[in-house]
């Protein structure tokens, strides 16, 4: 896979070949830094079920500048030239709920093949420290975060908690900050629920929430959320009175009838507003998973938001429910597992996940004049979605990266 005399001499051909064409056309093409052309690839776009082979990517300056069988009017001699061998080419993976804040967490997340993330439990330090992004260098996941979160803890007895005009302020010095959207927590008082909602909507930002172990995400949708993270949830309002709000998730899920009316009005509200769901299987525990009830009905909870076409994205909700990267592999097994096909899953890791962190223009899918950001793999993750952890290389901002045999990661050359 790696014959460097192979494919310096093949990408010295296509070099060639497409001056010759440009000087005998009389073309004066724009001048260029030098690039790297990656050859033979298998683009996987998590549109259609079917591969794409034979497919050559042309990089430079940190983008895609051209993706065709045959790039030789786009290539100077002084590209480097990589030859996959047929190897499997997705989108960067997008971690839309993870708590990313160090080097090594965005390092970590990065080995793993995902190139962005959202941190969605930030404070107002972390805020202050880091702002929206925090610009990947290097082999890193570029870092995306709203405002601190509102109402990210539940207020003790005799405190005082902000009202609606309080929490509006908030979410327009955020707007004014450059959030990139605003997200609830399971803090926040129900009655307040609208009039944030309201607020974010005046200011033109997405509204997320995650009221695990709060009120549950049902009361959040009718109110006007755009995107609910932790489908099981624990919400009181799915459930009989008898089960306890803030009980064991187990015991909610036995006592959650799937087909039932209160899951009919979940999944109405949810399609109403065109939510967007993080799954959060992931963040259940083994606990959940090894419960046959439990997880039976989990499973057919998530089903019908699938078979009704409600939009979905990945979250791994790291490091609580496990390590950066590998947590987020979990969750796209376990959601292959439910039944949704590899293809779909690939599109809600990749594409609906950029577009949910406002990054579509730049990332999600393999497109010119987009980030060169992309993972290449051993194995055809349309096939079985584990084949997506067997990474040979990742590309992070047009430059490739693999790991050696003794676990460090370098930086790929071809001279």
């Amino acid at each position: 896979m790696w014959s460097a005399a192979a494919a310096l001499a093949l990408g010295a051909g296509l070099a060639t070949a497409g001056a010759a064409k440009v000087a005998a056309q009389g073309i004066q093409l724009p001048s260029r830094a030098a690039g790297t052309v990656f050859l033979n690839a298998t683009l996987v776009d998590g549109r259609s079920p079917d591969s794409r082979s034979g497919v050559n990517i042309l990089v430079a300056a940190g983008r895609i500048r051209e993706i065709g069988s045959d790039l030789s009017d786009d290539v100077i001699p002084e590209d480097e030239v990589i030859d996959l061998g047929g190897a499997f080419v997705v989108p960067g993976f997008v971690d839309v709920h993870a708590g990313a804040r160090t080097e090594a967490d965005l390092r970590a997340l990065a080995e793993h093949g995902i190139l962005a993330v959202r941190d969605g439990t930030v404070t107002d330090a972390i805020w202050r420290q880091n702002g929206r992004e925090s610009p990947g260098r290097g082999l890193v996941a570029r870092r995306f975060a709203g405002g601190p979160v509102l109402g990210g803890r539940a207020a003790a007895p005799g405190d005082d908690s902000p009202g609606s005009e309080q929490f509006a302020a908030q979410i327009e010095r955020q707007r004014q900050e450059g959030a990139g959207f605003i997200t609830i927590g399971p803090g926040l008082p129900a009655e307040l629920l609208v009039s944030v909602a309201r607020s974010a909507r005046r200011a033109e930002l997405p509204l997320w929430t995650d009221r695990r172990g709060g009120t549950g995400w049902l009361l959040s949708v009718r109110a006007g959320t755009d995107v609910v993270t932790g489908l099981l949830s624990g919400d009181p309002d799915m459930v009989a009175a008898e089960i306890v709000a803030g009980g064991p998730l187990a015991e909610w899920l036995r006592g959650l009838d799937p087909h039932g009316e209160a899951a009919d009005l979940a999944l109405g509200a949810l399609l109403s507003r065109d939510a967007l769901v993080v799954p959060l299987l992931v963040a259940a525990g083994p606990e959940v998973r090894e419960d046959p009830e439990a997880w039976a009905n989990a499973v057919s909870l998530a089903a019908r938001l699938v078979d009704s076409s409600v939009r979905m994205a990945v979250g791994s909700d790291s490091p609580a429910a496990g390590d950066f990267g590998a947590a987020f592999h979990l969750e796209l097994e376990l959601l292959q597992e439910i039944g949704i096909p590899p293809v779909e899953i690939i599109g809600m890791a990749t594409r609906i996940g950029a577009a949910a962190i406002g990054e579509l223009h730049e990332r999600g899918t393999l497109e010119v004049g987009k980030r060169a950001d992309f993972v290449v793999l051993d194995g055809n993750p349309l096939a079985d979605i584990r084949n997506a952890r067997r990474i040979a290389m990742v590309v992070a901002a047009g430059r490739a990266w693999r790991e050696e045999p003794e676990g460090v990661w370098t930086e790929v050359r071809m001279y």
